[in-house]
C-alpha cells in the first residue's frame, strides 16, 4: 500500500477510535464482526458498481474501520453504523433503489 494513503488510514483511525471510544460504564453491543465485513464487502461491490459518490464510500470505509477495531478498542459500531448511514446504504445500492 502506498505510504501516503497507509499514514491517511492510520490517522483517519486514530480520530475514528477517539469518536467511536465507549465509556467504561456503557454497554457494549455484541456483533458477529465476520458476518458485519462480509455485509460491508457486498455492499461496497454494490456502491462501486453504481458508481456510488465519494463521501459514501469514504463513510464506508470509515464505518469498517470501526468495525475491525471495535471489540478490541471497545467502540460503539452501532452509533458508527446510525452516523454513517449505513442503513440508507443498504437500502439504495442492495435493494436497489438507486435513482437513475
Amino acid at each position: 500500500m502506498n505510504e501516503k494513503i497507509e499514514e491517511m488510514r492510520k490517522n483517519l483511525e486514530k480520530e475514528l477510535i477517539a469518536k467511536y471510544k465507549m465509556k467504561p460504564h456503557e454497554p457494549f453491543v455484541i456483533f458477529n464482526k465476520n458476518k458485519e465485513m462480509v455485509e460491508c464487502q457486498l455492499l461496497m461491490e454494490a456502491m462501486e458498481a453504481f458508481e456510488a459518490p465519494e463521501e459514501e464510500l469514504k463513510n464506508l470505509l470509515s464505518y469498517m474501520i470501526v468495525v475491525v477495531d471495535a471489540d478490541k478498542e471497545r467502540l460503539n459500531w452501532l452509533g458508527a453504523y446510525n452516523d454513517f448511514g449505513i442503513d440508507g446504504f443498504v437500502e439504495k445500492y442492495l435493494l436497489n433503489k438507486v435513482e437513475e
